[in-house]
């Protein structure tokens, strides 16, 4: 490799210090066993004439050959090569002013991976050589070249990066280099988007009958929220901004993106997919006359001709089949929605009926004896009678129920007689019922 003269503003001969070539060529043999001259010609190193001093100004303006001749003392074997010595106008590598970076990988654990590129024009700053004419390459402390700098370059906290700044002419050879200290800053920690669906209804797509809900999770004071949809601001109407930009309600299909700046000017980009998907509104829920015989649900939807509707009850499994048989008393849902599709009508209804016996015997089951299915009309009232038509108890169904005894004696096992005064929840209008019950011992 040649001895360089790297100077600012260099002229076309200096001084060199031909020592600094000794190591070199000695390739790790101990100096004391050889002695290391050098030479103006090949001719000069092979008949070892016209040696040059150590301390030389080169005889060749800008570039100059010189030979080497390395001789064993003891046997007087020798070898011999060359190198160049060189004048180039001095490079200089700068320390950047910062550099510190934002983690990328959503996990503020002091490692992350970053682009070391952006600290090029920092670290080639002003020089006499122009910054296009320069290049940076960059090393691990040990040495090892980072191949490719703009590519997610993996660094954790405080790891020492080495940049070295060269001349783009390869054959220009003057380089400097620089230690730089990487320091990482925590990004927001945004929890990722969920993907999901708007529903409109399927009679009028303009109708949106469920959005999606978007969150970042994050919480806290110094935050920033950028909300976007396929790369765009938001049009009004399209989504609503909620919690301060922190959640987002969408109301129609797209890519939605949120950016999130922290106080330290960190940000976190989280994506996420919308579509859009019909839905049917529930018309009707038609339920058997109250405290009936049996129970049974008729679900009323209708999506038009040759559109297949799915069914469901509670927890149960969906059906074609749009009646549910022998449904018992007390709160359901019912749930319809359009084959293949996600989106999902319910409808809260109630069954109405009474129990047929109950056991008061003080073993956790049926120890207790209400219309439970009233439970939601605190001012429905319930009147007991015993089989000769005396009263024996009034309840209210929102409490807990007759224990099956008259001015604290235990009642014997019989029918009893009960009339109850409601709001029929299909009407509104005031109702009143009549039935009989068994109470077993």
């Amino acid at each position: 490799t040649a001895l360089l003269a790297c100077m600012d503003n260099p002229t076309p001969t200096t001084t060199f210090n031909l020592h600094d070539k000794d190591a070199q060529a000695l390739a790790g043999e101990d100096p004391a066993d050889f002695i290391v001259r050098y030479f103006p010609s090949e001719q000069n190193a092979i008949n070892n004439t016209n040696p040059l001093p150590y301390t030389y100004i080169n005889a060749t303006e800008w570039e100059q050959v010189i030979w080497v001749r390395v001789e064993n003392k003891d046997t007087g074997c020798f070898s011999i090569d060359s190198f160049s010595l060189k004048i180039e106008q001095a490079v200089y590598a700068f320390t950047p002013a910062n550099t510190e970076f934002c983690e990328t990988d959503y996990v503020n654990d002091g490692i992350s991976l970053i682009d070391l590129t952006t600290l090029d024009v920092d670290i080639i700053d002003t020089q006499v050589i122009p910054a296009a004419d320069l290049r940076v390459r960059y090393e691990r402390w040990d040495g090892t070249p980072i191949q490719d700098p703009a590519n997610s370059v993996q660094v954790f906290n405080g790891e020492v990066i080495r940049a070295i700044v060269y001349n783009a002419d390869r054959t220009l050879l003057c380089s400097d280099s620089v230690n730089i200290t990487i320091r990482l800053k925590n990004a927001p920690e945004v929890k990722p988007l969920i993907d999901g669906f708007v529903c409109y209804e399927y009679r009028d797509q303009w109708n949106i009958s469920s959005g999606h809900y978007l969150d970042t999770g994050v919480t806290g004071t110094g935050y920033t929220f950028v909300w976007t949809i396929d790369g765009q601001p938001i049009p009004p109407g399209v989504a609503d901004i909620l919690d301060g930009g922190s959640r987002l309600y969408a109301k129609r299909g797209g890519t939605y993106t949120v950016v999130v700046t922290g106080p330290n000017g960190c940000s976190t980009t989280r994506t996420a997919r919308v579509d859009e998907a019909p839905s049917i509104t529930i018309d009707e829920v038609k339920v058997t006359d109250s405290f009936g015989d049996t129970n049974a649900i008729e679900v009323m939807a209708y999506a038009g001709p040759g559109v297949v509707l799915e069914y469901k009850l509670d927890e149960g499994s969906w059906q074609d089949s749009n009646i549910f048989l022998d449904v018992t008393a007390g709160e359901h849902t019912v749930y319809v929605r359009i084959e293949g599709e996600p989106c999902i009508a319910s409808k809260v209804i109630t069954v109405m009926d009474y129990p047929k016996f109950f056991t008061p015997n003080n073993d956790g089951y049926n120890d207790t004896w209400n219309i439970w299915s009233l439970k939601n009309q605190p001012d429905a009232k319930i009147y007991i009678f015993d089989r000769f038509g005396k009263l024996i108890k009034q309840l209210s169904p929102a409490g807990e129920g007759w224990d099956g005894t008259f001015n604290g004696q235990p009642l014997p096992s019989t029918d009893y007689w009960f009339k109850a005064d409601y709001i029929d929840p299909k009407t509104g209008l005031t109702k009143e019922v009549r039935g009989h019950f068994s109470l077993k011992r």
